[in-house]
């Protein structure tokens, strides 16, 4: 799904980084998600957690209304935003590397969508006409 997936899988509750050729976790047991806690609030992924997917999602939301220059939006998207992904390391799924790194990738992901899909031109008739 991600470009940076391949490059620098960890391990969801794992610690130690895994090789980009295991497909699953073995090391269930250990991490953000059991750190001594005995009620999980959601069960445990075996699933890549670098970047953050929700982190990716919200920030480039927040970062296309930023370069529509919305201030108000931008604003209040970015409270939102800052909730939904600190609520991804309080419950144990994210280490806060995986969030600034779907940070980082949302915000590059908007900047780059930015730059190539601009409205009037070909490809903007063509999505329109689909639509």
């Amino acid at each position: 799904m991600f470009v940076t997936r391949p490059l620098l899988q960890v391990c969801r509750s794992c610690s130690a980084s895994q090789s980009t050729s295991s497909s699953f976790c073995s090391c269930i047991g250990c991490g953000p998600t059991y750190a001594g806690v005995t009620h999980l609030l959601i069960a445990p992924s075996a699933d890549w957690s670098f970047p953050s997917d929700h982190a990716t999602a919200t920030i480039a939301i927040v970062a296309a209304f930023a370069m529509r220059r919305l201030p108000r939006r931008t604003i209040g998207l970015l409270v939102v935003a800052f909730l939904i992904c600190w609520s991804r390391i309080y419950i144990g799924t994210h280490y806060l590397t995986d969030v600034i790194g779907g940070a980082i990738t949302g915000a590059l992901g908007a900047v780059v969508a930015r730059l190539i899909y601009r409205e009037n031109s070909r490809l903007d008739n063509l999505v329109t006409k689909i639509l």
